[in-house]
């Protein structure tokens, strides 16, 4: 079930979608980036057997949500809380893939009173982790440091791709990533119908302004206001050793020294093909909740 596009409930700014049972438990399914609420499609048929309901806001300037050009991430449990509280909901589970982490890691940290269970998949481990890891593919690597040299580089670079969606609407942006990524993750968006899914949720993050996604991007790589080691509730974090964007040993670093964060490091995974083939496993870890 998808929540009509680009419609919000009353006093509130952000655009949704909502996937599996309609009636079922509720998570909250962070996207990546650039990503989109259809993100959350991924894990639409686990959620339905798991009688789980998926709410997939779009970060703001992203999507359907307006472009909130002083925003920080701590800004988000706020607008979750609000969100929460139209829908009725008291009490409910997270869920972060990649760019969604620190999203999801900062209503752990001032949602903890409402939040059942928290799950990361592939999750960006700092903010400074494209300029400290070399394991990073060169292609971000690069881009973030040139990025640093000369600031908007960026939103250039955003901009132009928006524009040629605009015009002709076929820039291929899987293709592009593709030549960066490893054979894991080349398979998994190789098939058909997840292409076209991921394909969908990432043309749809250039609804708005590509200020918007510039912004989400800068804040990823800045100081968040907080750190892992802040967050004091039971947190499941899936990662694949082979993920070539955020690379296992900079997520080592940050959780295993916490001992409320459990690490499940999944061979021959890499950063996009995790939570496509283990969506279940922490939809499964989330239902158990209570």
């Amino acid at each position: 079930m998808t929540h009509p596009d680009r419609t919000t409930p009353p006093e509130t700014t952000l655009s949704f979608a909502e996937y599996g049972q309609p009636d079922g438990r509720p998570i909250f399914y962070f996207h990546g980036w650039p990503g989109s609420r259809f993100d959350a499609a991924i894990g639409d048929r686990a959620a339905r057997d798991l009688s789980l309901r998926i709410i997939a806001p779009d970060r703001p300037g992203m999507g359907g949500t307006p472009f909130e050009p002083r925003r920080q991430i701590l800004d988000w449990p706020g607008e979750i809380e609000k969100l929460a509280d139209r829908l009725g909901l008291d009490r409910f589970g997270l869920l972060g893939v990649s760019g969604g982490c620190p999203y999801t890691l900062a209503c752990a940290l001032r949602l903890a009173h409402r939040v059942n269970r928290v799950a990361i998949g592939s999750g960006v481990p700092h903010p400074e982790w494209l300029r400290t890891s070399r394991e990073v593919a060169p292609f971000f690597r690069i881009g973030s440091r040139l990025e640093d040299r000369i600031p908007g580089v960026a939103l250039f670079s955003l901009r132009i791709a928006r524009s040629a969606l605009k015009v002709g609407g076929r820039l291929d942006f899987l293709r592009l990533l593709q030549w960066n990524l490893r054979p894991h993750d080349r398979q998994a968006l190789g098939n058909r119908d997840t292409r076209i899914l991921i394909e969908r949720s990432i043309r749809e993050s250039f609804h708005g302004p590509a200020k918007g996604l510039y912004r989400d991007l800068r804040l990823l790589t800045s100081d968040w206001g907080f750190t892992a080691a802040d967050i004091e509730m039971p947190v499941r974090w899936w990662h694949g050793a082979q993920d070539h964007l955020c690379p296992i040993n900079a997520v080592r670093d940050v959780v295993e020294p916490l001992r409320n964060f459990h690490l499940e490091v999944l061979e021959g995974e890499g950063h996009y093909s995790l939570p496509i083939n283990h969506v279940g496993a922490m939809l499964h870890y989330l239902a158990e909740g209570r």
